[in-house]
């Protein structure tokens, strides 16, 4: 009886996690920062009705496919992941790198208070083409977001 109920727990953990298929909207686009393609990142959809699963897509080159997103409104993140230059040769070097970026975020990648991130968007059922287009935001102390 215990395999049973552990195996009913991970069937049930498994529809929750992936959720029961179709019914989503497939979402295309395209994702660019201060006017130049996303080479690497990834969109998320987070639906407001706090019933349905985030869907996430990987964007490369700029593009992005989204399956199964929940149809309605949902919040639209947007995440780089792109490196900036070459990988440190040496841990010291990296640790270098740290210290130098702890200044905060820089004008090359978005963050979550760039200008089109972060924001709402009503998502119809069907397929359905969603461009995001962020910008750096600088606030009034000069500092990049």
């Amino acid at each position: 009886m215990t395999r049973f109920k552990i195996f009913s727990a991970f069937v049930l953990a498994s529809f929750a996690i992936v959720g029961c298929g179709g019914g989503g909207s497939t979402v295309t686009g395209e994702v660019s920062f201060n006017g130049k393609p996303l080479e690497k990142g990834y969109v998320t959809f987070n639906p407001t009705d706090g019933k349905s699963a985030p869907v996430g897509a990987e964007v490369v080159g700029g593009r992005y496919t989204a399956k199964n997103v929940a149809v309605g409104k949902n919040k639209v993140v947007v995440v780089s992941t792109a490196v900036s230059g070459p990988a440190p040769e040496t841990m010291d070097a990296a640790i270098a790198e740290a210290k130098k970026a702890k200044g905060g975020p820089t004008a090359d990648a978005p963050t979550d208070k760039s200008e089109g991130n972060n924001q709402e968007h009503d998502i119809p059922a069907g397929s359905h083409t969603l461009d995001l287009k962020l910008r750096a935001s600088v606030s009034s102390d000069g500092k990049v977001r």
